[in-house]
């Protein structure tokens, strides 16, 4: 299940986040089984980025995000931005 919590857009050039507009936004997903396991194996790939970057003695700054903007260790903590979403 995924909870939509926030919502990410662009108005311009600038990225808004806010609550959902309605109660409706603010829903659960169900997700079938063949996304939840890529899911999780993206979470592993983030914990190895995280163990790898502080075994190397750097600082690990989190974001919250499931999806942020490279896979270099500088950006694990930078948000997508969703007019630049790749499919």
């Amino acid at each position: 299940m995924l909870t939509v919590e926030r919502n990410r857009t662009t108005a311009g050039y600038q990225i808004v986040e806010n609550d959902p507009k309605t109660p409706a936004g603010r829903r659960s997903v169900a997700l079938d089984k063949h996304t939840v396991r890529v899911l999780r194996a993206h979470r592993r790939w983030q914990q190895n980025q995280r163990r790898d970057t502080v075994a190397d003695g750097k600082r690990w700054t989190g974001s919250g995000y499931v999806f942020v903007r490279g896979e270099h260790p500088r950006d694990t903590h930078r948000p997508q931005r969703p007019d630049r979403r790749r499919a």
